[in-house]
C-alpha cells in the first residue's frame, strides 16, 4: 500500500490489472487455497521471531511535552529503558503529538526530527546524545527569519523549518521564531506533529509569518474504496465511513443495525426483535419493485459477498450477515453514489457497504485485548389482554347488538323466509350467551397470557478477545468471540460463536503474501415466539397443559392452542456456518507499480431440523413429524489488479486495471417424514421412516457465473483540482443473447477552494471542497438464475413420471436494471475545524425494473413471465453536520455532537401495468401495490370516515358517489417509504469518564395494523372460541352518542354494507403515522487510571455500562407495534418489538 503525508498531494491508492477469465473447476480451487492458507500460516509463523525494541507500539498525545516526559510515557509502555545526559536534554525542544499504536520508531523518529539529538539502540536501552551541529550556511545564502503560528495566532514551539531537498534546518523557539540561511527560490517546509505541513518560496522578503492548520485526522483518513483505498480529502463521490464498532454502543450485536443513524441516507430496518433477526438496508431509497431484495452489495476485505443482506437461509443459503463478529471490524465504507460504486458495474445499483476488517501492523509488539459485557434484556411489549371479566363482557355484547340489529330489521319488515333466517341466527346467539362459562373443571384462573410468555430478565453476554502485532516483514491476528441472547418472548436462545485469522508476510523486497479466514456459527435453539397465541388464548385457559388419555396434547377450550403446546415434546434447531476465507500475492515491480492477485471464497451451510412428536399438539395429527431442510452456497472470486501511482510535476494521481471473475453454486435439500413412535427420544429420521405413512422430499441446485474488465483513474492537479473516473464491462450468465454484457461508466470532479491563493487563511472557513459526479450502475440480483429460459419440470401422466413445461416462461430479452445517478456536493469545515459539514444532492433513476407480469391463458398455459418493467426515480440530500470541542486548557473536559439526516422523494415514473403487485399479501389484510406516479409501496384501502356516533359502525367514504360502498371505492394509498431519517450522536469526557449516546429518527412513512384490524372481529373462529382481544378493545363504542375510535363489538352482517367484515374491512382506520425517536444507545465508561494499573501491569483497563433502546417516542395509536419494525410493504402483525437491554462490561488491554 502507498501512502501519503498528511496533506501532501497524491495521497491513497488506485490499481490496473488485466488477465484472462479464470474458470478452473472449483474442487481445484478450494484445494489451492487450502494448501495456500497452510503454507501462509507456516511462513509467517516462521518468520515472527523476537521482537526489538523497535517493533513496540505506543499510544499518547499531548501538545508542547518535554522530551524527558515523552521518554517517560515510552518507558511505562514499552519497558524500554533511556539512558541520556542531563546538560543535554535540556536543549531539546518540547513537542506536540498524537500516537496511537504507533510503532516505537516512527514516534522516535517524529520526536527526534528537528532536534539537535540523536539516539540509537543498545539492547533495550535507547542512548540519547547531542548530534553534530548543522553546517555552516554558505557565503552566498542569507539568513531568512519569520514566525510561526497557529490559526488561534498563537505562537507555536518546536515547529521543524527544513529546505526542501536538503538537511538543512532549524526549528522555532518559545515565541515561535526561527532563523534559517536559504538562497532565494529554495522552498522551506514547515512541519510539526499535529498540524499540516506548509511551504513557501523564499523571495525578497527576510521576514515571514507562518500559519500552520491542524491536523485533522477526519479529514485525510485514508478512506476504503472498491479495489483500492484513497485520501478523503481527494474523494470527488459520496463515501462515508463509520469507524470501529464499539460492542458497549453495539449490545445487540448485529452489524448494519449499529450503522443506523450513523450514515446520512442509510435506512435499517429490521424484521423482528427476536434474537438473530435480520435487517433489510436501503441506501438513498428504494429503487426496485422487489420487495424481499433491497439491500446493497457488500463486500468484506475486498470480497463480494453479494447474496441478499441477511437471506442466509435453507432456501437461500447465502452468507448469513449476522454472523459476522462486528468487533473484528476495523471500519465499514459506504458508497452512496454512482460515481464511487460503478466500479462493481452490474451489482452496484442499490449502493455498496465495505467492510474491512481488523489486522496485525508492522512492528507491533503483540497486544491482547479482551471485552465483555453481561446484560439483562426485557420485552418492551406494554399491553395485556383482557382478563375474565372484559373478555365475558365483550363476548355477550358483540351477539346482543347483533340481536338488537336482528329485531330492528324484524320490526322494519322483512319475507317470512327472511324472518325464519334471522330468528334461527337469533336462537343461536342466545344459546351461545346463555351457554358461556368461566374456568374449567380444574377451576377458574385469570391469567394475563402476554405476560406470561414474556422473558422478565432474559439474559445476554457477549466475549469478545484478540490478539494483534507482527514483526519487521509480518502482521498477524487472531480473535475468538461468542455472543449469547436469550429470547425476551416465548423460549430459546441464540448463539454466535466466530473466529478470526489473518496474516501478512512480506518475503522479499517485491513480494508480499497474505490471507484471512473467517469462521463463524449461529444456532438457534428451540426458539419459539408464541405471542399470538398468548393474545388469542382464553384468560381462564390453566397453567397448565391438558392431556388426552392417548397421551397426546388436548385442548381445554374447543380446539384453540394451549400457549405453551408448541414447545411441549418438539425440538427445533437451525444452524448456519459460514466460511471466509481469501488469499493474495502481491509483487510490487516498482515504488509505484504494483500487481496483486486474490482468490477468495465464500462458504455457507444452513440446516434446520423440526420434530414434533406424535403425542405434541401439532404431531397428533399426523403421527409425529420429522422436517429437516438443508442447503449450501459456495460463492469463489478471483480478481487481479495492476496499480501505478502517477507523480508528475503538479500532476498526482492513481490508475487502475482490473480484471474479476465469480461463480456461486447453492444446493438445498429437504425432507419431512411422518409416522413416528410415542416413545420419548425416537426422534430421528430413521425411526420414522420404519413407520413411516409419508415421506415428502425436495432438492435444488443452482450455479451462476461472471466476468468483468474495469478501468479507474484518480488524477490531483495542484493537489485541489480532482477528477476521477472508471468503466467496467460486466457479462453474466443469467442473462441471454446481446444483453449478457453491458459497460458502466461513471465520471466526477472535485475543487478545493480554500487551497487556492484567493482563498487566503480564515477563522470562519478551515476547509473547503465542491464536488460532482455522474454514472451507470445495475442490477440483476432481483431475476432467477434462468429466468431467461423456458424450463421443464418434473410432472406425472396418468399416474407416471413425466415431464411438462413450467408456468413461467422464459424472455431472452430481459436486461439489467440500469440506474443513472447525479450527485453534487459540498464539504467544509468551519470555525479552525470545529464544525464539519457534507452536504449533498443526489438524483437517481432506475429504468428497466424487473418483476413478473401475468400472462393470459392464450399464452399456451404459461401463467407468468419475468420483464422490464418499470422506471422510478429518488431525489433527495444527505446532510452530515458535526461538532468537536477543543480540549480545556486543562485538558479534563471535551464534547461532541452531531447530527445526520437524508431527506428523500421515491416515484415511480412507468410501469407497464399502471398499477402491479408488490411484496407478500397477508391473509385478511390489505393488498400491496406499486402504483404509477406513487411512491414504491401501496395498499388498497377503503377510505375511512371513522366511527358513526349513532351506530357504532366504521364509515367509509362513497368515492364514486354511487351510494353503495364497494370495490369500485377503494384507492391506492402510498406507506412504505419515509420522507425523512436520520440520527442524532453525542458524546463527552471528563477526566477519566465518558458517556455518548445515540438516538435514531424517522418521519413521513406509515404502518397498517393488521393485529388492530383482527381485534375487531368477535365470532367464534375456526378453533371453536372467540379469540381473545388486546386490551384497548375496553375503549370501543358502546351506546349512541359514543365518541370513540374502536367500533362496537359485533358479530354477524352489520354497518351499511350489512356484512360481517364490515368493521374489519381494509381501510385506512387502521393505517398510523410510523414517525418516530428512539433513544438507541446511552453508555458511561470509566478509563482506570494507568498509575494504578501500571501496579499490576495492564497497560489500559476500561470499565462501562450501557443502554440499548432505553426509550422510543412514537405515535400513541400504535399499539402493539413498534415503529422500526416489518416488512417492506409497511404491514405489521404480531412481530416482536426491540428489546430494551441493560448491560455491564469490561474492555482490557494487556
Amino acid at each position: 500500500m502507498l501512502t501519503g503525508t498528511p496533506g501532501s498531494r497524491g495521497t491513497g491508492q488506485q490499481c490496473l490489472a488485466w488477465i484472462h477469465p479464470w474458470k478452473e473447476k472449483s474442487a481445484k480451487i478450494i484445494l489451492v487455497m487450502k494448501m495456500l492458507s497452510v503454507l501462509l500460516i507456516i511462513t509467517c509463523m516462521q518468520a515472527y521471531g523476537s521482537i526489538g525494541a523497535n517493533a513496540q507500539q505506543v499510544t499518547f498525545a499531548g501538545k508542547n511535552i518535554p522530551m524527558k516526559t515523552v521518554f517517560e510515557k515510552i518507558r511505562m509502555q514499552t519497558g524500554v529503558e533511556f539512558v541520556w545526559d542531563k546538560n543535554i536534554i535540556g536543549e531539546a525542544n518540547p513537542v506536540t503529538v498524537e500516537f496511537k499504536n504507533t510503532p516505537l520508531k516512527e514516534a522516535l523518529d517524529l520526536c527526534f526530527k528537528g532536534q539537535r539529538l540523536r539516539y540509537s539502540f543498545i539492547d533495550n536501552v535507547i542512548v540519547v546524545t547531542r548530534s553534530a551541529e548543522p553546517p555552516a550556511a554558505a557565503a552566498d545564502k542569507a539568513p531568512v527569519s519569520g514566525r510561526v503560528f497557529s490559526e488561534e495566532k498563537k505562537p507555536l514551539e518546536g515547529v521543524n523549518v527544513v529546505i526542501k531537498g536538503t538537511t538543512q534546518g532549524t526549528s522555532t523557539d518559545a515565541d515561535g521564531n526561527f532563523v534559517i540561511s536559504a538562497e532565494p527560490g529554495q522552498v522551506l517546509v514547515f512541519s510539526s506533529v499535529g498540524y499540516i505541513p506548509q511551504e513557501i518560496k523564499v523571495g525578497t522578503a527576510v521576514n515571514y509569518a507562518i500559519y500552520l492548520k491542524v491536523y485533522v485526522a477526519n479529514l485525510d483518513q485514508t478512506i476504503v474504496v472498491g479495489y483500492g483505498t484513497q485520501s478523503k480529502r481527494n474523494v470527488t463521490g459520496s463515501i462515508a465511513k463509520v469507524g470501529e464498532l464499539k460492542p458497549e454502543e453495539n449490545i445487540n450485536n448485529s452489524v448494519f443495525s449499529a450503522m443506523q443513524g450513523k450514515v446520512a441516507g442509510l435506512q435499517v430496518k429490521s424484521s423482528d426483535g427476536s434474537p438473530g433477526s435480520q435487517p433489510s438496508i436501503v441506501i438513498r431509497g428504494a429503487q426496485t419493485l422487489n420487495a424481499s431484495n433491497v439491500n446493497p452489495l457488500v463486500v468484506i476485505d475486498g470480497l463480494i459477498v453479494d447474496a441478499g443482506v441477511g437471506l442466509g437461509t435453507v432456501n437461500n443459503p447465502n452468507f448469513n450477515f449476522n454472523n459476522i463478529n462486528p468487533q473484528d471490524i476495523e471500519s465499514i465504507e459506504v458508497l452512496k453514489d454512482a460515481s464511487s460504486s460503478a466500479i462493481y458495474g452490474a451489482r452496484g445499483a442499490q449502493g455498496v457497504i465495505m467492510i474491512t476488517t481488523k489486522k496485525g501492523k508492522l512492528g507491533g509488539r503483540p497486544l491482547v485485548n479482551v471485552n465483555s459485557y453481561y446484560g439483562i434484556t426485557r420485552s418492551t411489549l406494554g399491553f395485556r389482554a383482557l382478563n375474565n371479566a372484559e373478555y365475558e363482557s365483550v363476548f355477550k355484547e358483540a351477539r346482543r347488538n347483533r340481536i338488537s340489529d336482528i329485531d330492528k330489521l324484524i320490526a322494519g319488515g322483512v319475507t317470512p323466509e327472511r324472518e325464519e333466517v334471522l330468528n334461527e341466527e337469533k336462537d343461536v346467539l342466545d344459546y351461545e350467551i346463555s351457554s358461556f362459562k368461566l374456568g374449567t373443571p380444574n377451576g377458574l384462573v385469570d391469567n394475563n397470557w402476554v405476560d406470561k410468555v414474556i422473558s422478565k430478565n432474559a439474559s445476554t453476554h457477549n466475549i469478545q478477545a484478540n490478539v494483534s502485532g507482527g514483526g519487521v516483514n509480518n502482521t498477524y491476528y487472531l480473535s475468538f468471540g461468542k455472543y449469547s441472547e436469550e429470547n425476551t418472548v416465548g423460549s430459546g436462545r441464540y448463539n454466535r460463536y466466530s473466529g478470526k485469522m489473518a496474516l501478512t508476510q512480506k518475503i522479499n523486497k517485491w513480494l508480499r503474501i497474505g490471507g484471512d479466514l473467517n469462521v463463524s456459527l449461529s444456532e438457534s435453539n428451540n426458539l419459539t415466539t408464541p405471542l399470538y397465541d398468548a393474545i388469542a388464548a382464553r384468560p381462564d385457559t390453566p397453567d397448565s397443559l391438558l392431556f388426552n388419555p392417548d397421551g397426546t396434547v388436548g385442548n381445554w377450550f374447543a380446539l384453540q392452542s394451549h400457549p405453551y403446546a408448541g414447545t411441549y415434546q418438539t425440538y427445533q434447531k437451525k444452524k448456519d456456518w459460514n466460511y471466509l476465507a481469501n488469499v493474495f500475492g502481491e509483487i510490487t515491480f516498482r515504488p509505484n507499480l504494483v500487481f496483486k492477485s486474490t482468490l477468495a471464497g465464500v462458504n455457507s451451510q444452513g440446516t434446520t431440523i423440526n420434530f414434533y412428536s406424535p403425542l405434541s399438539y401439532y404431531g397428533s395429527y399426523n403421527g409425529g413429524q420429522h422436517g429437516n431442510s438443508s442447503g449450501s452456497g459456495t460463492q469463489y472470486t478471483f480478481n487481479n489488479t495492476l496499480t501505478y501511482r502517477l507523480a508528475a510535476g503538479d500532476l498526482c494521481g492513481d490508475l487502475l486495471l482490473g480484471q474479476e471473475y465469480y461463480e456461486n453454486k447453492n444446493t438445498t435439500t429437504g425432507f419431512a417424514i411422518t409416522g413416528f413412535p410415542g416413545s420419548e427420544g425416537l426422534w430421528s429420521p430413521g425411526n420414522g421412516s420404519s413407520f413411516s405413512n409419508n415421506e415428502l422430499w425436495n432438492n435444488r441446485n443452482y450455479s451462476e457465473a461472471g466476468e468483468s474488465y474495469f478501468f479507474r483513474s484518480n488524477l490531483s492537479w495542484q493537489n485541489r483540482y480532482l477528477l476521477s473516473g472508471s468503466i467496467r464491462r460486466d457479462g453474466t450468465s443469467k442473462l441471454a443473447g446481446n444483453n449478457r454484457y453491458s459497460w458502466f461508466p461513471a465520471l466526477s470532479a472535485g475543487w478545493i477552494i480554500s487551497d487556492e491563493p484567493f482563498f487566503g487563511r480564515s477563522s470562519l472557513v478551515s476547509f473547503l471542497k465542491i464536488k460532482s459526479g455522474a454514472g451507470l450502475t445495475g442490477n440483476i440480483r432481483t431475476l432467477g438464475y434462468f429466468d431467461f429460459a423456458d424450463l421443464i419440470n418434473t410432472s406425472t401422466y396418468n399416474g407416471k413420471p413425466a415431464l411438462a413445461l413450467s408456468n413461467v416462461r422464459g424472455n431472452r430479452d430481459l436486461r439489467w436494471e440500469r440506474t443513472r445517478q447525479y450527485d453534487a456536493g459540498i464539504e467544509a469545515r468551519f470555525f479552525r475545524n470545529k464544525v464539519s459539514m457534507t452536504l449533498e444532492f443526489y438524483e437517481k433513476r432506475t429504468d428497466g425494473l424487473i418483476t413478473s407480469l401475468p400472462l393470459p391463458y392464450s399464452t399456451g398455459g404459461f401463467a407468468s413471465q419475468k420483464g422490464n418493467l418499470g422506471t422510478v426515480a429518488n431525489r433527495g440530500i444527505d446532510l452530515d453536520l458535526s461538532y468537536r470541542s477543543r480540549l480545556t486548557n486543562d485538558q479534563k473536559f471535551s464534547w461532541n455532537a452531531g447530527v445526520i439526516l437524508n431527506v428523500n422523494r421515491n416515484k415511480i415514473l412507468y410501469l407497464r401495468d399502471s398499477v402491479m403487485g408488490y411484496g407478500y399479501y397477508m391473509p385478511g389484510g390489505p393488498r400491496p401495490f406499486v402504483k404509477m406516479g406513487q411512491s414504491v409501496g401501496s395498499l388498497l384501502l377503503f377510505r375511512s370516515l371513522g366511527v358513526d356516533p349513532n351506530t357504532g359502525d366504521l364509515v367509509y367514504e362513497d368515492k364514486n358517489k354511487d351510494g353503495v360502498i364497494s370495490q369500485a371505492d377503494q384507492e391506492y394509498v402510498p406507506v412504505a417509504q419515509p420522507k425523512i431519517s436520520g440520527g442524532f450522536n453525542l458524546g463527552a469526557s471528563w477526566h477519566r469518564i465518558t458517556v455518548s449516546a445515540a438516538l435514531t429518527f424517522s418521519a413521513g412513512a406509515k404502518i397498517y395494523n393488521l393485529d388492530d384490524q383482527y381485534s375487531r372481529l368477535f365470532n367464534i373462529d375456526y378453533t371453536g372460541v372467540m379469540p381473545n382481544k388486546p386490551e384497548w378493545v375496553k375503549d370501543r363504542w358502546k351506546q349512541p352518542g359514543d365518541k370513540s375510535y374502536y367500533p362496537r363489538a359485533v358479530v354477524g352482517p352489520h354497518g351499511a354494507g350489512q356484512v360481517e367484515d364490515w368493521n374489519t374491512l381494509p381501510s385506512t382506520h387502521y393505517l398510523f403515522d410510523a414517525s418516530y425517536l428512539r433513544m438507541r444507545n446511552v453508555t458511561i465508561g470509566y478509563q482506570v487510571d494507568e498509575k494504578v494499573l501500571r501496579k499490576v501491569g495492564i497497560p489500559a483497563l476500561r470499565i462501562y455500562t450501557s443502554f440499548q433502546n432505553l426509550f422510543v417516542i412514537k405515535n400513541r395509536d400504535l399499539k402493539l407495534t413498534d415503529p422500526e419494525i416489518g416488512i417492506e410493504t409497511g404491514i405489521q402483525s404480531t412481530f416482536i418489538p426491540m428489546p430494551r437491554t441493560f448491560a455491564f462490561g469490561i474492555d482490557v488491554t494487556l
